[in-house]
């Protein structure tokens, strides 16, 4: 069967860890903005590093190719710009930062 695109759009980073607020580390949140929801979380990593991971996913209508040619700086720019339009919380914003 030929893969059918469904519309949903996922986005994530991983950056070292510092920027979830304290306390929080063992959790994992859920946030749900205006037809954006973000996923934040802590994980342990090598040699006992540890490293926080933002989840994004959104609706997008233009199909675009799989693993297309992406550049890490316009990605991260236009995930904020969505996140910062839906009315995500600061927690969310300084992760995606």
């Amino acid at each position: 069967k030929k893969p059918r695109y469904t519309g949903l759009r996922i986005q994530y980073g991983v950056r070292e860890a510092g920027a979830r607020p304290t306390g929080c580390e063992e959790e994992v949140h859920q946030w749900f903005g205006e037809g954006v929801y973000a996923l934040t979380a802590t994980y342990g990593g090598l040699d006992g590093n540890r490293f926080e991971m933002l989840a994004v996913v959104f609706r997008d209508d233009s199909p675009v190719a799989e693993n297309a040619n992406w550049n890490p700086a316009e990605v991260k720019d236009s995930c904020l710009e969505r996140l910062q339009a839906a009315g995500h919380v600061e927690e969310v914003l300084e992760l995606a930062k």
